[in-house]
């Protein structure tokens, strides 16, 4: 009995410095090298990448907000978009018994698609104010004006 009583703490011993030392020993750096990992692709990724998500985010939400047919055609209009090309925009919103914001979002990629980035965030702007959504515009591309 003093055999297994001694071999149990033993290899409790054993067993615990082993894992706590492997872990705290694999964990700083493996947190640290996530950090790193974090800190090198925040850095790397924001002038593409990060921009491209950050208008799509808000070219989502304006499609959201502007949700009654007569707004979606103003701002259709304001986009350069024909007639035509709006109103298939806007049946797309109410496809299949449900209505959603697809179709306007769709329109705003697709401008987007044939505008410079350096001018889609102020001509978004200028059209949001034209159709009379000044605090949309603001709130939503405001920030931008300064870059």
């Amino acid at each position: 009995m003093l055999d297994t009583t001694v071999a149990s703490p033993d290899k409790a011993e054993s067993a615990s410095p082993g894992p706590s030392a492997s872990t705290s020993a694999s964990s700083p750096p493996t947190d640290a090298a996530a950090a790193a990992d974090e800190v090198s692709t925040s850095k790397a990724r924001p002038t593409e990448e990060s921009k491209e998500q950050h208008f799509d985010d808000i070219l989502r939400t304006v499609a959201k907000r502007i949700h009654k047919d007569d707004e979606i055609d103003n701002l259709g209009g304001v986009l350069g978009f024909e007639p035509p090309e709006i109103q298939r925009y806007i049946h797309t919103n109410a496809k299949y018994q449900t209505v959603t914001y697809m179709g306007t979002l769709s329109m705003l990629r697709d401008w987007r698609n044939r505008t410079t980035r350096s001018e889609e965030s102020e001509k978004l702007k200028k059209a949001l104010i034209a159709i009379n959504h000044r605090r949309l515009a603001d709130d939503l591309l405001n920030d931008d004006k300064d870059s």
